[in-house]
């Protein structure tokens, strides 16, 4: 999707949040919590940054693409 937009900058935002949740999942079906908890949290702070950035709320309740400015 984002790709197809010419957004690199969100392409490298979604693959550092993807691989954040792969370390979030393997360290919790480790039952490492705490590393599962740190991990959570750049799963959270990539996916805010990118909607903050790339994304605005739509009047149904989802998101959308920004216009461009």
């Amino acid at each position: 999707m984002y790709e197809e937009k010419n957004l690199g900058p969100a392409v490298e935002m979604a693959n550092k949040a993807a691989a954040a949740a792969a370390e979030a999942a393997e360290a919790a079906t480790a039952g490492n919590m705490e590393a599962a908890t740190a991990a959570h949290g750049n799963v959270v702070a990539g996916c805010r940054g990118c909607h903050s950035q790339y994304r605005e709320k739509s009047p149904e309740g989802g998101y959308r693409f920004k216009s461009p400015e």
